[in-house]
């Protein structure tokens, strides 16, 4: 990233407040490929546009084909979960990173006192004027927060994170969690077994789940990014080709 495009967007940061990129809600309205880098804005606006094109490199190697592995289990009582055990493992080529920052440019970025966002492709392509426009997040609720999409061509996931001090931290909790959904409804294997559990006023059935994941996920893109305020919640709508 040249000097003059970081120094062009430390000036046009403060307009960002209040408001974000219509792309940065719906980067699934980009035509071409994409990726994002979100990090916490420091001291130094220049620094913190350097971190964000590299988080932004690091998502794309990520993204084009990782290998996860996810061991869960999770007792089940009176219509209540209740988690014992989760672990994850991500791997991946790190070298494709060196690859998208020698390949890859930006195409916008925007920043606030909380956070800095770069959007990175390797395409020539401009972002049209509706991409670019400021809005606010909707109060409206997506409808795939209450009905996940259905396609024959796509799996499709969503994550959530509550909201922490750092946005960034809450962003990138729901993305990891979308992936994990990937996973999931990729392929999944649970074995359940019923075992009694007695109590001092009746007897009652616990079931006792284990999930084990483990597959190779590819393509991966993030499609939306909805808060919500009222509850306080950031949500990540993510998708990967079925071949």
């Amino acid at each position: 990233m040249t000097k003059p495009l970081i120094f062009f967007f430390c000036l046009m940061g403060g307009l960002y407040a209040q408001s974000f990129p219509n792309w940065f809600y719906k980067p699934g309205n980009i035509p071409v490929n994409s990726y994002c880098g979100i990090v916490e804005t420091d001291y130094h606006p220049e620094s913190s546009f350097k971190a964000a094109f590299t988080k932004a490199c690091i998502k794309a190697a990520l993204y084009s084909g990782l290998k996860i592995k996810i061991n869960q289990s999770f007792i089940s009582a009176v219509d209540k979960n209740y988690w014992t055990n989760f672990d994850k493992e991500v791997q991946y080529d790190t070298s494709l990173v060196s690859y998208f920052e020698n390949n890859y440019s930006v195409v916008d970025s925007f920043q606030t006192d909380k956070l800095t966002v770069v959007l990175i492709s390797n395409s020539k392509y401009s972002l049209d004027t509706n991409l670019t426009s400021l809005s606010a997040n909707t109060s409206v609720t997506p409808i795939w927060i209450n009905s996940i999409p259905k396609s024959d061509q796509y799996y499709y996931a969503f994550g959530q994170a509550i909201q922490y001090y750092h946005d960034v931290s809450s962003w990138e909790e729901a993305e990891n969690s979308a992936i994990v959904e990937l996973a999931k409804e990729k392929i999944i294997k649970i074995n359940s077994e019923l075992t009694k559990e007695k109590s001092n006023y009746s007897d009652s059935i616990v079931d006792f789940q284990k999930e084990e994941v483990e597959t190779t996920l590819r393509k991966i893109e993030i499609i939306e990014r909805w808060i919500d305020k009222e509850n306080k919640i950031f949500n990540v709508l993510a998708r990967m080709p079925k071949n």
